[in-house]
């Protein structure tokens, strides 16, 4: 999927400094939210652009940005 790639390019680029997992967690996390409901992933999703998103790797204390 062409977007998937531009997701992925736009993580790296906007946080080279967290782990390359943490980077594709996050954009996993954005392709894939697995949130039942079209608001609650709306909301979720909003969320995730203002806060970014939480990454569970120990490396990082800040969660990626999404964009």
């Amino acid at each position: 999927m062409a977007l998937a790639h531009r997701l992925r390019d736009a993580i790296r680029r906007l946080n080279p400094h967290i782990p390359v997992g943490a980077q594709d967690e996050a954009c996993r996390m954005v392709l894939n939210p697995n949130i039942p409901g079209q608001v609650q992933a709306n909301r979720q999703m909003h969320r995730w652009l203002v806060e970014g998103v939480p990454s569970s790797t120990r490396e990082t204390a800040r969660p990626a940005a999404t964009g």
